[in-house]
């Protein structure tokens, strides 16, 4: 979340977008800068089916003037709202723009000497099936660029490119499993086939940190015992695949 802002409208698989006047601020701009963004392509409220506004991190007033515009044009139209973390959005729109593959580290200034931070491993498939490997956090530039070589020291073999369809939480069990640092590592073997369960009965996993974009499209739903076997099967069969359990 910038001074500056910006809006993007996505009409039939393509998306338009433009960054915001940074000498104004998004109390002065919205929502009347919106309107005339969706005029300037002959477009209206009315003719909007869903609406997202990011919801953190950046700046506390321009987030809260964003959500506050766009809750407020939801309301009158019935319009369903998505939340999208700002620093999935900067991840997102950077593979999208670039096709980019494989890691990714998105970060923000978090302009009191600190910088927000999220790390994401997006696979050929696209950020739509990322799987998080910072969860987002805040620290020190010092802190943060420890924890994204804590991060490439731990990094094993990737799965999604040995076998794609394989569903994501369950790529994450049998990753932090075979994690090479003991403090990545299920702390017992229990905690590891609770996660197993969660995911075998469509719950969420534990381990796994969700984007938006997959709690969005998550059906959930159980799975046969005999799809967990086969899934762990492609698992196992791939390079250095060595599950790792203390206690």
């Amino acid at each position: 979340m910038t001074r500056a802002g910006s809006l993007a409208l996505a009409i039939d698989g393509r998306v338009v977008a433009r960054a915001g006047d940074p000498s104004r601020t998004h109390g002065a701009r919205l929502p009347a800068e919106l309107i005339a963004f969706l005029a300037e392509h002959g477009l209206t409220i009315r003719d909007l089916d869903l609406t997202a506004v990011v919801v953190g991190p950046g700046s506390f007033t321009g987030l809260r003037v964003g959500l506050a515009s766009m809750q407020g044009l939801a309301i009158g139209r019935q319009l369903r709202v998505v939340g999208i973390p700002t620093l999935e959005a900067v991840a997102a729109s950077w593979t999208f723009a670039t096709g980019a593959r494989g890691r990714v580290i998105a970060c923000i200034d978090g302009q009191r000497g600190d910088v927000f931070l999220a790390g994401y491993d997006v696979p050929p498939a696209g950020f739509h099936a990322a799987r998080v490997i910072v969860p987002p956090m805040v620290g020190t530039p010092d802190e943060a660029a420890q924890v994204v070589r804590d991060e490439h020291a731990d990094r094993q073999p990737p799965l999604l490119e040995i076998e794609p369809r394989l569903p994501i939480d369950l790529v994450t069990i049998v990753k932090r499993a075979m994690a090479l640092s003991p403090a990545h590592r299920y702390p017992t073997a229990g905690e590891m086939a609770a996660d197993l369960r969660r995911f075998q009965t469509g719950q969420l996993v534990g381990a796994h940190h969700y984007t938006t974009w997959q709690l969005i499209r998550r059906l959930g739903g159980p799975r046969s015992s005999q799809q967990l076997l086969g899934w762990l099967a492609k698992l196992m069969r791939s390079p250095g695949a060595e599950p790792r359990v203390d206690g």
